[in-house]
């Protein structure tokens, strides 16, 4: 009879731990870039489709020509010595299935304009892609590839 009574209380304690743990937000394109932006450093994420990562690791291989990616990205300048992420919009401007676009703007001392390409992979959602709308304009993929203009 004890053992029934322990197998209860232990069915009751794992029905009040899956209530206790919270519900993982539904995975969405802006969802991914804001964890970019969570991550300490400009550079290759697992937030990142395959193709993107093999060219950052295919620019680290490279001697440094002219600096393609001598700032961070996320931001279009010098990383700041500030969390700048309360000055952060993000707004999904195209979204399917397979291929979203994410608008991500800046508002600080130098306003920006970015948008993410984020692309299905292996069912998850990945940047694949981003450009700057500001100044400097520039594709990531380019800049990584080293064809500077």
């Amino acid at each position: 009879m004890r053992a029934g009574w322990s197998g209860r209380v232990s069915a009751i304690a794992l029905f009040l731990a899956i209530l206790a743990t919270p519900v993982l937000a539904e995975e969405t394109p802006v969802n991914v870039v804001r964890r970019l932006y969570a991550e300490p450093r400009a550079g290759a994420s697992d937030l990142q489709t395959t193709r993107l990562r093999g060219l950052f690791a295919a620019a680290a291989a490279r001697p440094p020509s002219g600096g393609a990616l001598t700032f961070d990205y996320r931001l279009n300048h010098e990383p700041v010595a500030r969390d700048v992420t309360a000055d952060l919009s993000f707004v999904e401007t195209r979204s399917g299935p397979t291929r979203a676009d994410v608008d991500v703007s800046l508002v600080d001392d130098r306003p920006q304009r970015l948008v993410y390409t984020v692309v299905r992979e292996d069912g998850a959602w990945r940047i694949d892609d981003v450009r700057s709308l500001g100044e400097p304009s520039w594709l990531l993929s380019a800049l990584l590839k080293g064809d500077i203009h």
